[in-house]
């Protein structure tokens, strides 16, 4: 069993083509480092 590649870095960039979704459109999309995600969600899920 092949298991797929994964990224070692947070915050890697450029993306590969292969990272975004099918049919998706430049201004779409919004480069942010998954720290800035993380940070941002978190408050969400501890409404509780």
């Amino acid at each position: 069993m092949q298991t797929a590649s994964m990224r070692r870095s947070i915050d890697d960039y450029p993306f590969q083509e292969t990272d975004y979704p099918p049919n998706y459109e430049d201004d779409e999309l919004t480069p942010i480092s998954w720290a800035v995600g993380i940070r941002t969600i978190t408050p969400m899920l501890n409404r509780g």
